[in-house]
């Protein structure tokens, strides 16, 4: 009974069941991924934005590297109030942050970009662990309440932010345009 055309809240108790197609042709692009990997690092609007958005309001989210400034934020904000972490947000950014590495491990492993070598993965992961401690100090955090490990959260966010920016304007520029 409930679709996603018809239901947009698809995150409230809602269960989905799919059968998998194996006669589905689909040709991979790295093209495609590596322009959207800019739009990520260029906090451009997702091409798929407009056809899936049910109505959502654009200019309450974020996209791309803009969470950095929102995850600082909400660390600062709720030390201040030494109020317990949603730590969902920081879980969810590692586990961005472990997709692109296996994206890279992918292009690499199937010769997709001759641009691409095996630095760049070990690099990448390097920001994957990062982001991971980031996960372990927000737990940290929610457990104590040290103002100490939240000022520790915001300069690992801002690390992080630093880093991967770092990494994507250098690999970007090698890759091309």
């Amino acid at each position: 009974m409930n679709h996603l055309t018809t239901n947009h809240d698809y995150l409230k108790e809602m269960v989905y069941l799919y059968t998998f197609n194996d006669q589905y042709q689909d040709k991979f692009s790295a093209d495609t991924l590596v322009n959207s990997i800019r739009n990520y690092f260029t906090n451009k609007t997702p091409e798929y934005w407009e056809m899936f958005n049910y109505g959502g309001d654009r200019h309450n989210l974020d996209f791309g590297m803009q969470i950095y400034t929102t995850l600082f934020n909400y660390a600062k904000e709720i030390s201040e109030h030494k109020a317990m972490l949603d730590i969902r947000p920081f879980h969810l950014l590692y586990d961005h942050k472990k997709i692109m590495t296996l994206r890279l491990k992918y292009l690499y492993d199937n010769r997709h970009l001759i641009e691409l070598n095996q630095e760049h993965i070990d690099e990448f992961a390097a920001i994957e662990l990062k982001a991971k401690i980031l996960v372990n100090l927000a737990i940290k955090y929610n457990l104590t309440r040290d103002t100490s490990i939240s000022e520790n959260l915001q300069t690992l966010i801002t690390n992080i932010e630093n880093e991967e920016s770092i990494f994507f304007e250098r690999w970007l520029k090698k890759v091309g345009s």
